[in-house]
């Protein structure tokens, strides 16, 4: 899991193994089967016939709410896994590996009743209460052409949407997520990946259509060569000749480590490296991090476990520094330094561009045990992992026993976790409150901190989210004699209202 700061041309993860990978089991019948149909009319499903019941039981559809989205040419999100949970107090959560063939959408192409088939699959027949996809990657380009960074509340984006599978038929999920804008022109905007639990569900119309595709482009990661030698990235078009001037990016994951008896573990940076993210697990605690060398203040600290004893801290010791050794430190809930935990490390460098003859020569770490390359041109991509050349039944297993349990749909204990923020959230306003007025929101927790990516509703429309210092610029609708308010971020709420 990684999120790519892109090149100057927005590129598409491309992915080439390098070493050894473990084996594992297919999830059982995860095949999806996109086809074009009507839009369905007054609520009813439409296009629920292209999916045979043969193939599966439960199928699983993306879609996007408009809200931000024509702000983009292009929004890929790389989706890898989907998970249910069986209705009642802790019970089991079922995950499936989404085909390698599915994991990238763009979701500029799916907006309104559009959507896109993600996973087809058998489920027992019964009542569940929850569902989450996993959002490996989010690459956004603007209809200006510039690269932007699209922020995940949580790489697990989750709806606590109850939802009935029969044994014989098929039971069509809609999974809508949304990109919304928070901030303005002052304070810069902000766009935030949510899932839309209302534009969600089982009953929700939706019509299958096929992703427009750019030009493909093939890419292949060749093994170091002699010593001294690196990988050798060979960029080529749909009829094998080599494509000149291909924008190349590469991910580095390296061998697995583990903190010393400070709670620490130094590697290497590249001198051309612009990201860094490092996952720790310690028995059942997990912490993570995800550094931008560009500007070392600007990271993501994800927490994926709403236990706070199962938290665990990743900090940086000293500078960070392209090209030179960075130490990260890894504490409890206690602050105490945890030795002997895993850490695994991926690194984005920037590569360059090909030459005549399609290929370029990328220096990857020694210690690196996979390499991943990436490219794109004006007029085309290319996804070597994506356009098949990874087997099913070979995977690096970045997860351990958990995702060999996952992916092969078993039953197991709840190991996404609800990470969803609780609590009560605040609602302030600053402005007149009259119709057509323009007001600005502050949303705050419990403790009266200022809280960044809260979605906000007026009379149940989504129109936007909150920025850093929890703030959100509106204008109050008209024609209406009240204004409804509603913040939500996970499981955290809060309400005003507003008489005009």
């Amino acid at each position: 899991m990684s999120y790519i700061r892109f090149l100057a041309m927005s590129v598409l993860t491309l992915v080439a193994l390098i070493g050894a990978a473990c084996t594992s089991d297919s999830p059982p019948d995860a095949t999806a089967t996109p086809t074009t149909t009507d839009t369905s009319q007054d609520g009813a499903v439409a296009g629920i016939e292209t999916f045979a019941a043969a193939d599966g039981n439960f199928v699983v559809l993306i879609s996007d709410e408009e809200n931000a989205i024509g702000d983009f040419a292009h929004l890929w999100i790389y989706i890898d896994r989907i998970g249910v949970q069986v209705a009642g107090e802790g019970s089991a959560w079922l995950e499936y590996d989404v085909p390698v063939e599915n994991q990238v959408v763009d979701l500029t192409q799916f907006v309104g009743d559009d959507a896109t088939s993600l996973v087809q699959t058998n489920l027992p027949a019964g009542d569940y209460q929850k569902i989450f996809v996993r959002v490996e990657d989010v690459e956004g380009e603007l209809v200006t052409g510039e690269t932007v960074s699209v922020k995940l509340p949580s790489s697990r984006l989750k709806l606590n949407q109850p939802f009935t599978v029969g044994g014989d038929e098929v039971t069509p999920f809609v999974f809508d997520i949304s990109v919304i804008a928070a901030g303005n022109a002052n304070s810069g905007v902000k766009y935030i990946l949510k899932p839309i639990v209302g534009e969600s569900g089982s009953k929700k119309s939706f019509a299958v259509k096929h992703e427009k595709q750019e030009n493909d482009l093939d890419v292949e990661v060749a093994e170091p060569g002699a010593e001294g030698e690196g990988h050798v990235v060979t960029i080529t078009d749909d009829a094998g000749n080599p494509v000149e001037d291909a924008a190349v990016q590469i991910e580095v994951k390296l061998d697995a480590l583990q903190t010393n008896a400070d709670g620490e573990v130094t590697f290497g940076v590249p001198a051309n490296a612009e990201e860094i993210k490092a996952e720790v697990e310690f028995g059942e605690a997990e912490g993570e991090i995800h550094l931008f060398i560009a500007d070392p203040t600007d990271f993501d600290d994800e927490q994926d476990d709403e236990d706070e004893d199962e938290r665990l801290t990743i900090v940086v010791v000293g500078d960070l520094v392209a090209g030179a050794p960075l130490t990260l430190r890894v504490t409890d809930a206690a602050g105490a330094p945890v030795v002997g935990a895993d850490v695994e490390v991926e690194l984005e460098i920037v590569a360059g561009v090909t030459g005549a003859d399609g290929t370029l020569t990328v220096d990857a770490p020694a210690d690196a045990a996979k390499v991943e390359a990436e490219a794109r041109t004006e007029d085309g991509r290319g996804n070597s992992e994506r356009k098949g050349r990874r087997d099913h039944d070979e995977d690096d297993d970045e997860h351990g026993d958990k995702g060999d349990e996952a992916r092969d749909g078993r039953e197991h204990d709840d190991a996404t976790g609800d990470n969803d923020a609780e609590g009560k959230l605040t609602i302030a306003v600053e402005g007149e409150t009259v119709a057509g007025a323009e007001v600005v929101l502050t949303v705050t927790d419990e403790s009266g901190a200022p809280v960044e990516g809260v979605e906000i509703e007026i009379n149940d429309a989504i129109v936007g989210a909150t920025d850093a210092d929890g703030k959100l610029t509106i204008t109050l609708p008209t024609g209406v004699e009240k204004a409804e308010i509603d913040a939500k971020l996970g499981e955290a709420e809060g309400e005003i209202e507003i008489e005009l």
